[in-house]
């Protein structure tokens, strides 16, 4: 979370980058500016995000996500 009006996904996706090892299946965002903008995908953090969407995902709230399936198929509704 940053100061208001600021937008913090570039520094999320930074932070997903440095730990995708832990998992190379599939990565999301989720960021908040009045209203919940999401982006999600299969593969690794740098094949699912392009420099397109950090416009699109601004807001001074984020949370990412990468997986490495455990359990689960490789199903699309696995992907957080």
């Amino acid at each position: 979370m940053g100061p208001e009006g600021t937008d913090v996904v570039a520094d999320v996706l930074a932070g997903l980058l440095a730990v995708h090892h832990r998992g190379q299946d599939a990565a999301g965002v989720v960021s908040f500016d009045d209203r919940f903008l999401a982006k999600r995908g299969f593969g690794l953090v740098r094949d699912v995000f392009s420099s397109e969407d950090l416009p699109r995902l601004r807001g001074s709230s984020a949370v990412g996500h990468v997986r490495y399936p455990t359990v689960g198929s490789n199903d699309e509704s696995d992907i957080q």
